[in-house]
């Protein structure tokens, strides 16, 4: 059988230093490399010269400081971005619905994808996934706004009973005749209907005003009580001492009036009973 070493071409040359002919200042280079045989230096060679002719992208030059401006970098481009921010083209992202971006945040988008390298895949990729966010977040705030009208309205209907509607209509002509339907559209798309204390407030203005004869057409404003005020006049009336003689004799020419004005104003003090 042949020598084992003789027929191996990585294996060093028997009893020596296979780096020991080779010049001195190339010597670290093997260490360096960590060349264990002959074969060795010749596949790294071999590796390193299928790269040659590969195209390169040469890196940005160092500052003072020894950093590099990437913003800068011409390799971007030959990576795919746009030769210019206003050649990215998101045209067919589709956005969810009622979601709308406008040109100046677009503008603003596309200068900075351009100045970090996006390419135009990666800057629709991202302009996608913040149209969605956008919808989720439009989306959510509109569930917010709907659940917290619902539950002033709930409230109001509550507390105003059977007053509810002429209270309202009162609220909003006051808002009409100070603000115009101007404002009174304003108010209806930022949340007029949300703020329960701003309901009661122009209603009560409103009331006060129809009294005074100073708000056209809501001369029958107060015909509606809420059950709070309809229980204060039911309080009045069992108080007043020639009422309640109509009120305890049926024979009063009176009487049926007093009845019917007492049970009307019990069906809105309570109008759960009512229903």
């Amino acid at each position: 059988m042949a020598d084992e070493a003789a027929t191996t071409p990585n294996a060093p040359a028997p009893g020596g230093d296979w780096t020991a002919s080779l010049p001195p200042d190339l010597q670290p280079l093997v260490q360096t490399k960590g060349w264990k045989t002959p074969g060795d230096a010749i596949s790294s060679y071999a590796n390193l010269e299928k790269t040659v002719g590969l195209e390169k992208l040469p890196l940005p030059p160092k500052d003072a400081s020894g950093n590099r401006d990437w913003s800068k970098w011409d390799g971007w481009n030959t990576l795919g971005r746009p030769e210019s921010a206003d050649k990215y083209d998101v045209a067919d992202v589709q956005l969810p619905e009622g979601v709308q971006i406008d040109d100046a945040a677009k503008k603003g988008f596309f200068d900075h994808a351009h100045k970090i390298g996006l390419t135009n895949a990666q800057a629709k990729e991202i302009f996608g996934w913040y149209g969605n966010f956008a919808g989720e977040s439009v989306g959510g705030m509109e569930r917010l706004a709907s659940e917290q009208a619902a539950a002033a309205e709930a409230g109001l209907k509550k507390e105003w009973g059977q007053a509810y509607d002429a209270n309202l209509d009162l609220a909003n002509r006051v808002v009409k005749q100070f603000g115009g339907e101007d404002l009174a559209k304003e108010l209806e798309q930022t949340g007029f209907g949300r703020n329960a204390n701003l309901v009661k407030a122009l209603a009560k203005i409103g009331k006060a005003m129809a009294e005074d004869g100073e708000l056209p057409d809501a001369k029958n404003a107060g015909s509606a009580l809420s059950p709070g005020d309809a229980q204060a006049q039911i309080n009045a009336m069992h108080g007043d001492e020639d009422m309640m003689k109509i009120l305890l004799n049926k024979n009063h020419p009176e009487y049926a009036a007093m009845i019917a004005k007492r049970d009307r104003l019990y069906a809105m003090a309570y109008p759960e009973q009512a229903a």
